[in-house]
């Protein structure tokens, strides 16, 4: 394995003077994230729903379900190079963050066909999809998956329930 396991005591207890830093997190871990971490966002979410009004999640939120990474892009990156195939098409609303082409492209090999949103509004429509899909098939790509950010990136437009509904039943 490509860890230093030799000085990392030293290490943690030097990190340590800023912020306390435990040993384990300077070598390889679970890859879905930390169980204590997930059982604790579990938690945290079953408490949030309860506060406001929701019901109890039935064992939905549980730990073994959830990965946590070490952010959003490596998340993108990951699913993609899971889920589809070189050459397969990823469509994205309109505007969106420019770094989804690396998260999509570089290892998974996938290319990219934007949604256009409502010029004036930047709302999603079936018929935004709809055209993307039939532009990535006619570039002679399979549209497989649908990068989806909510609130939009970069633009932070919270898309409705409506909106999310039709984008999932798409």
């Amino acid at each position: 394995m490509a860890e230093n396991r030799g000085i990392n005591e030293q290490l943690a207890a030097r990190m340590s003077r800023e912020t306390e830093v435990p040993v384990r997190a300077l070598s390889y871990d679970n890859m879905r994230g930390i169980q204590r971490l997930r059982e604790a966002y579990c938690h945290m979410m079953e408490k949030s729903a309860l506060s406001v009004g929701g019901k109890p999640s039935d064992g939905l939120l549980n730990p073994d379900n959830l990965s946590v990474s070490a952010g959003s892009g490596a998340l993108v990156e990951l699913v993609t190079w899971c889920t589809a195939s070189a050459g397969d098409a990823v469509i994205i609303p309109s505007p969106y963050y420019p770094a989804f082409d690396n998260d999509c492209v570089v290892r998974a090999g996938c290319r990219i066909f934007e949604a256009r949103t409502d010029a004036a509004l930047f709302r999603l429509t079936s018929a935004s999809l709809d055209d993307a899909a039939a532009r990535a098939e006619a570039a002679g790509s399979t549209p497989r998956l649908l990068l989806l950010t909510n609130p939009s990136n970069p633009l932070g437009t919270v898309y409705s329930e409506a909106e999310m509904i039709e984008a999932v039943k798409w």
